[in-house]
């Protein structure tokens, strides 16, 4: 590589890391916390997520859609108990007919709060300090949380102002989601892809070192070792920070690898390499999915959906249990494998005839194409999930990361310019004394 192309890579490398490095070092430290989001959620509310002991077995998620809907609420998700969540976990029904947790004279938590409640029955809602709450019709459906040894409700809240919420808008959209912000998002994703590609192109050692460049780091002078740390961080950085870049980028912009990998353009609720759609990652179904002739009563209940998704899928783990709605007359169960790292959330979408149990529908690896697994695993490879606990991180590591290269590079920069101002008044002072 010429020395002129080489000045140039540098030069575009460091003013566009001066002047967007905060953006990307947000994104990349959200992006750390989201990498152990549900543990981080955990211990912000430990009451919610603390089961009082074994898990009954009569605590099924027909019994914990009966203790939702005696609250006179509507469960639009049903999260069993796992190692990360030891608790039942359910997730209002959004939309027409979605009530959500009643807070005040039907028991439970603050909104937000994420405090105790009590069991499935009444009592005058408590906001913080115990104080009573007014009887008033919450401002949003909340999620509740249901130990799964006694069927007693832990608590409820309203989880779109959590800590670990905003993160995530942090991460999606910088909070600009009325702003086109996840499409910025995915064009910095573009940018530090190509951070990436100019930072190992700038260190690559002309003299063939490799050993030594992959790990040398001077102490002094302070502009050296910034440099140094700056080199070495990144390049032990750069596949890990690549790989998640274009996977988030895969995430945003779905349509731009499609025709790479030669999967056809979506259709509303068409085939399952649309999984990169936010609808598609709620576990929900398109409204083009397979819909069963509707009948009165659905006879099928939540843990004969369970069984029957089980039954059609041995070895699986039943990850969310979505109820039939008004607008979708079907069950929805979201999978993953035994094997697999709780955080992966769904592997597998099953559709269910509410009145046979029959398998309407199936998005997963067995129905998918080679490429549109592929496309729908980056999910959960830009969050690390899907290399289990050693991915996650990795990921974690790689946010850190941002920000020390971040760091490291300004005060490089910094104190050059500062050096460089030291030498011109040393020789403007020599000149006056000569």
């Amino acid at each position: 590589m010429s020395a002129a192309i080489r000045r140039w890579l540098l030069l575009a490398h460091r003013w566009t890391g001066l002047l967007l490095g905060l953006v990307l070092l947000l994104i990349g430290v959200t992006g750390s916390i989201l990498s152990f989001q549900r543990e981080i959620d955990a211990a912000l509310y430990p009451s919610l997520f603390r089961a009082s002991g074994p898990a009954d077995p009569a605590i099924t998620a027909s019994a914990v859609q009966r203790i939702v809907e005696a609250r006179g609420a509507q469960a639009g998700t049903i999260r069993p108990p796992d190692a990360v969540w030891p608790v039942w976990v359910v997730s209002p029904a959004r939309g027409p007919g979605g009530g959500g947790a009643q807070g005040g004279a039907q028991g439970g938590g603050a909104q937000g709060g994420g405090t105790q409640g009590g069991g499935a029955g009444g009592g005058a809602g408590r906001g913080p300090e115990g104080m009573a709450r007014p009887a008033a019709a919450p401002a949003a459906p909340l999620t509740l949380y249901i130990d799964p040894a006694t069927g007693t409700v832990l608590g409820e809240r309203d989880t779109r102002d959590s800590f670990i919420s905003v993160t995530r808008q942090l991460h999606e959209n910088l909070l600009l989601r009325e702003w086109s912000g996840r499409q910025i998002v995915g064009w910095l994703g573009v940018l530090t892809l190509l951070f990436c590609l100019t930072g190992i192109w700038i260190w690559w050692p002309r003299d063939g070192a490799f050993g030594r460049a992959l790990v040398q780091i001077r102490r002094r002078p302070s502009v050296v070792l910034n440099l140094d740390l700056h080199r070495v961080i990144g390049i032990w950085m750069a596949v890990v920070l690549a790989v998640v870049s274009v996977s988030g980028v895969a995430i945003i912009f779905p349509n731009w690898f499609r025709p790479l990998l030669g999967i056809a353009a979506p259709t509303p609720g068409g085939p399952p390499g649309q999984a990169m759609s936010g609808q598609a990652m709620s576990g929900q179904s398109g409204p083009g999915a397979p819909q069963p002739p509707r009948r009165e009563p659905m006879r099928l209940d939540a843990d004969a959906a369970v069984a029957a998704a089980l039954a059609h899928l041995p070895g699986q783990v039943v990850t969310g249990i979505m109820p039939p709605s008004r607008q979708r007359q079907v069950w929805t169960v979201t999978l993953r494998p035994e094997d697999s790292d709780p955080e992966v959330r769904a592997r597998t979408f099953l559709t269910l005839d509410p009145w046979s149990g029959a398998v309407l529908e199936e998005r997963g690896p067995r129905t998918r194409s080679l490429a549109e697994e592929a496309l729908a695993l980056q999910r959960w490879l830009h969050g690390g999930a899907l290399l289990g606990m050693t991915g996650r991180l990795l990921v974690f590591v790689s946010g850190l990361a941002m920000l020390v290269l971040f760091v490291t590079g300004l005060a490089a920069w910094l104190l050059r310019r500062r050096n460089r101002r030291r030498t011109r008044r040393a020789v403007a002072l020599t000149g006056r004394i000569a």
